[in-house]
């Protein structure tokens, strides 16, 4: 494998957790931005750090970002010459050119309902209403600027080895 360090950006239910549990195990180095310790945060308009309520309401998230913490991502990249780092912030865009490819996970509104109310899901974004109309509004706000910049996109209603085969090259 080649010395790379991709990321794949998508709203929550996209499957970007699935596709880590999936090729974690099969020894491609892969991580969920959710689950790498210090690097994504809420944060609420003053820049303070908060915890996320799993009850977050429209108001609650239009008063808060999620961000990644800079210093966390260059530690994370620094220990992984090859990586593929599978995640969606706020600020991620301020972040791709420290990536040597960019992927996004398009998903259309029906699949991600779907994902976002499956009850194996494991994810506390869209556990409500107000959180599922959330990510869907993020969904067309992402759309945007992935064709703004160019970046390629990635059908996540196919498998994890096929999206896998799709950004490795």
């Amino acid at each position: 494998m080649s010395t790379r360090q991709i990321l794949v950006i998508g709203v929550g239910g996209t499957g970007k957790s699935y596709i880590v549990n999936c090729l974690h195990p099969r020894g491609i180095p892969a991580f969920d931005a959710d689950s790498v310790p210090g690097l994504a945060q809420f944060v609420d308009r003053n820049g303070c750090a908060v915890d996320f309520p799993r009850s977050a309401d429209e108001q609650w998230l239009a008063q808060h970002t999620f961000q990644w913490v800079d210093l966390a991502l260059d530690q994370l990249l620094a220990t992984h010459p090859t990586l593929y780092l599978c995640g969606m912030a706020d600020n991620m865009f301020d972040f791709l050119d420290r990536f040597d490819q960019v992927y996004h996970l398009r998903a259309t509104h029906d699949l991600l309902l779907q994902r976002l109310t499956h009850p194996a899901r494991q994810n506390w974004l869209g556990e409500t209403a107000a959180q599922r109309r959330f990510v869907l509004r993020q969904n067309d706000m992402l759309e945007q600027q992935v064709a703004l910049r160019g970046i390629p996109s990635v059908d996540a209603a196919l498998s994890p080895a096929a999206i896998y085969e799709q950004i490795r090259r």
